[in-house]
């Protein structure tokens, strides 16, 4: 049985939807979870500050036995992951790819939506990976820069309408397209999938990027074996973190939550 700590790392609570994933495939696996907290959001950071905090969350999560990594992050994933895996010997994994593949396997009419952050939209990563595996595709993108505060905040559900409103903003020219594939780019939108799905009339087939990527992760490290011990640590306040945590995903984390010093990027 392979014995290798996963680490896993994302600008806030987002990525806590991969962790669910390895652990129901991984469940004796050891993992080790980062929630950039302090630094959120991502998405309309420089590409050099994420440069700069993806090394350095590498590097936190190196220090703490991961052998393999996710960046749980569909920002960091379509700007810097290339350039930080021909750098970094530790294996990376990314959320892009893995999506890509499942949502050109699955339209039926060609058409594919793809919702993510400002920067991870305007690199045209995501769109490519779709394109090269789909030649031909029509692929309608929409940035939603307000859904990763919302979702952190606690809006989650259709009735409030907040999100109600924030989806009929972001979607509508997805929806006009009659995408039947909608690729959710940040680790964070499978938490409000339902509310999604509902705005959509159940017309699309949703793929959520943090459990492809999960399930890719899982699958290069096949029979991984640990004492299934899990560590958390955000560059936020522990408590919210936990709190937070039980409010998105009905639980609170399985493992002691540990709170660190946010470190600085100002003039980066």
């Amino acid at each position: 049985m392979l014995k290798k700590t996963i680490g896993v790392f994302d600008s806030g609570m987002g990525g806590l939807t991969a962790v669910q994933e390895l652990e129901r495939l991984l469940p004796d696996a050891d993992i080790v979870y980062f929630g950039d907290t302090g630094h959120i959001p991502y998405g309309g950071r420089s590409r050099s500050q994420l440069m700069y905090m993806a090394r350095r969350n590498i590097a936190f999560l190196e220090e703490r036995g991961a052998g393999i990594i996710l960046a749980a992050c569909g920002t960091v994933t379509s700007t810097v992951l290339d350039t930080l895996a021909a750098e970094t010997a530790t294996p990376l994994f990314g959320v892009a790819r893995p999506a890509a593949v499942r949502a050109a396997g699955l339209t039926k009419n060609g058409v594919i939506g793809f919702i993510a952050t400002e920067a991870c939209i305007a690199s045209g990563y995501n769109q490519r990976l779709i394109s090269e595996l789909l030649p031909g595709a029509e692929i309608v993108s929409s940035a939603c820069p307000d859904f990763v505060p919302l979702i952190e905040s606690g809006v989650c559900s259709w009735d409030d309408a907040r999100l109600r409103s924030a989806i009929e903003r972001y979607l509508s020219g997805i929806k006009a397209a009659g995408a039947d594939v909608v690729v959710l780019g940040c680790t964070h939108y499978p938490i409000i999938a339902g509310a999604i799905n509902e705005y959509l009339e159940g017309r699309a087939e949703l793929v959520s990027s943090s459990g492809e990527a999960a399930r890719a992760l899982a699958a290069a490290i096949p029979g991984a074996s640990g004492s299934g011990r899990r560590e958390y640590y955000t560059s936020g306040d522990a408590g919210v973190f936990v709190s937070t945590a039980e409010k998105l995903l009905g639980r609170a984390p399985s493992g002691p939550v540990v709170s660190v010093e946010p470190y600085d990027i100002e003039g980066i």
